[in-house]
């Protein structure tokens, strides 16, 4: 899984935004085990808090995917997740 947002560049999208980790993480663990390269970008207040890992109000993640997964990487998330926003 990738955390830094250093390598997500313009390739890669958005394909939800949740509260807390806990969420994030299970979706990105799902996208891994179908080969997709998956990513968690944590709002800067959870960064700034060092809050990985806990489900804080409003303290929001995205999970991203490189532009050429997200048809399949958003049918797997919204198994897990239900209706998930889609940017």
């Amino acid at each position: 899984m990738t955390n830094s947002t250093d390598n997500l560049n313009d390739e890669w999208c958005t394909i939800a935004t949740v509260e807390g980790d806990t969420f994030a993480e299970m979706a990105v663990e799902a996208l891994e085990n179908e080969d997709i390269v998956a990513a968690i970008v944590r709002s800067n207040l959870s960064a700034g808090l060092g809050v990985h890992g806990v489900s804080v109000a409003n303290i929001s993640a995205q999970i991203r995917v490189r532009e050429e997964d997200v048809k399949r990487a958003r049918e797997i998330v919204e198994t897990i997740l239900g209706n998930v926003s889609k940017k």
